[in-house]
């Protein structure tokens, strides 16, 4: 999946289903990422927690407040405030459409599908 030289792309993962996200862990990790799941509230350490990450990962009912909440503790610190954001929905959950900087998923998607996305987001950002 990641033809980009010999460094592993990290992918921080937020959510609000520990299953899931632990499941999305193992997924994109299996998929050639250092992706890691991030449990907890926003807090002054993000930038630290979020240290090597290339792009955030929003998982299927991360609910409207929680990543509100991320997006704003990502945007008050200049190490995180240019970071892409991914976000996976479920056809059930309301979304406010397109949040600022946020690029939609419809999930479940397959893992190729996601890695192409991940993928074709780092290109995207590169040549901003």
């Amino acid at each position: 999946m990641q033809g980009r030289g010999s460094a592993t792309v990290g992918v921080a993962i937020f959510g609000g289903d520990r299953v899931v996200s632990r499941a999305l862990e193992q997924a994109l990790t299996y998929a050639g990422y250092d992706a890691r799941f991030l449990e907890g509230a926003p807090t002054d350490e993000l930038a630290e927690s979020l240290g090597g990450v290339r792009l955030v990962l929003f998982a299927p009912r991360i609910g409207a407040a929680r990543r509100e909440a991320l997006l704003s503790a990502m945007r008050s610190v200049a190490a995180t405030d240019k970071l892409p954001v991914l976000e996976l929905f479920t056809t059930l959950e309301e979304v406010s459409a397109d949040p600022e900087g946020v690029s939609l998923i419809e999930w479940p998607c397959s893992t190729e599908e996601l890695a192409r996305r991940i993928e074709a987001t780092l290109i995207n950002e590169a040549d901003l």
